[in-house]
């Protein structure tokens, strides 16, 4: 299992990462600039991890659910609180990769029809 906390810090480099692919997708020729690649793919494995997190609390957060009297200790109050955490991480992630697979096809499509009509 992976962390079942993604700590800030690793929020924030997921944040810092793609506020620098954004920026970079802007004002490089993103089909050859190695700086935009590697932004990318480190992009990618830190939201794939993310997910993979997210994941193992939904998991974890059922495992309580299902097996509620193994678990007295954690008030209900702790696990809304946990499952409204996992929540925003998720749709975080969902946006993450919505966005990077948006441009990626419609980057895709362009450089297509570039050479399609040329």
């Amino acid at each position: 299992m992976t962390h079942l906390l993604m700590n800030k810090g690793e929020l924030n480099n997921i944040k810092a990462k793609y506020k620098e692919f954004s920026s970079l997708a802007k004002t490089v020729d993103t089909k050859t600039n190695s700086d935009f690649k590697e932004v990318r793919r480190d992009l990618t494995k830190l939201v794939r991890v993310g997910e993979r997190s997210v994941k193992d609390l939904v998991d974890a957060v059922e495992n309580v659910e299902l097996n509620r009297f193994k678990y007295p200790a954690i008030k209900d109050s702790d696990l809304t609180g946990r499952k409204k955490t996992i929540e925003g991480t998720s749709l975080l992630f969902t946006y993450l990769l919505t966005y990077l697979l948006t441009y990626l096809l419609t980057h895709s499509l362009t450089i297509r029809y570039a050479k399609f009509y040329a």
